[in-house]
C-alpha cells in the first residue's frame, strides 16, 4: 500500500544519500570498489564504477578497466554516460592492440547513437585504425562523414585538416587513439577523463 511505498522510498533515499556521502569522501580506487559493493544500484554507485575504470586505465590495467565498464553497463544500461563508457571500452581495446575489436566498437557506437555527442568522437577515433589496416579510402569517407554530418563538432575541422594535410604532404591519414594526445597535424588534445566528466555533471 501507500505506507509500504513510502517506507521503500525513504529507505532508497537514505541509501542514496549514504552512497553519495561515501563517494564524496572516497580518495582511492579501493574505497570506490567498496562503494560499488555496498551501494551498486545508487547514482553514486554508478559514478564509482566509472571512477574505478578511469583509475585502472591510468594504471594501464586496460583489461580490468574494460571489465569494470562492462559491469557498469550491465547494471546501468540507460545511464546518461553509457555511451561514454562504451567509447572508453573501445579506447581500452585499442590500447591493448585489439585493433579489429576497437574499430568494430567505434563503428557500432557511431551508428547506434548517431545523435549522441559520442558519435563524432567514435567516428574520428576510427581514422587511425583504418589507416593501420591500410583502408585509406574508408578513412577518407569517415572524415567526410564527420565534416558533413557533424559540421558543428570540433572534430569536423580536425577531420578536414587531416584530409588536407594528407593531400598536401602526400602522406596517409593520421589520427591518434581516443583519450590520447593527438599529433600536431590534428591538433586535438586528449578527451576528458571520466572523473572530469562526472565533476561537470555534479
Amino acid at each position: 500500500g501507500v505506507a509500504g511505498f513510502g517506507g521503500y522510498r525513504f529507505y532508497s533515499e537514505r541509501r542514496a544519500n549514504a552512497a553519495a556521502n561515501m563517494l564524496a569522501s572516497a580518495k582511492t580506487s579501493a574505497e570506490c570498489q567498496r562503494l560499488i559493493s555496498e551501494y551498486p544500484s545508487t547514482p553514486a554507485g554508478a559514478s564509482a564504477y566509472l571512477l574505478v575504470a578511469d583509475a585502472q586505465k591510468a594504471e594501464k590495467k586496460f583489461s580490468e578497466a574494460i571489465s569494470t565498464l562492462q559491469n557498469f553497463l550491465n547494471k546501468h544500461p540507460k545511464h546518461e554516460l553509457a555511451g561514454t563508457a562504451r567509447l572508453a571500452m573501445a579506447g581500452n581495446l585499442e590500447a591493448l592492440g585489439k585493433v579489429d575489436e576497437a574499430l568494430t566498437s567505434y563503428q557500432r557506437l557511431a551508428t547506434s547513437e548517431p545523435r549522441a555527442y559520442t558519435a563524432p568522437v567514435a567516428l574520428y577515433s576510427q581514422i587511425r585504425l583504418l589507416k593501420e589496416k591500410n583502408q585509406i579510402e574508408e578513412a577518407r569517407r569517415v572524415c567526410e562523414t564527420i565534416m558533413t554530418q557533424y559540421r558543428e563538432s570540433r572534430f569536423a575541422a580536425e577531420a578536414g585538416r587531416t584530409v588536407k594535410d594528407a593531400r598536401v604532404m602526400g602522406s596517409t591519414l593520421s589520427a591518434a587513439p581516443f583519450g590520447q594526445s593527438r599529433p600536431s597535424v590534428c591538433g586535438v588534445s586528449g578527451l576528458p577523463s571520466m572523473s572530469m566528466i562526472l565533476l561537470s555533471l555534479a
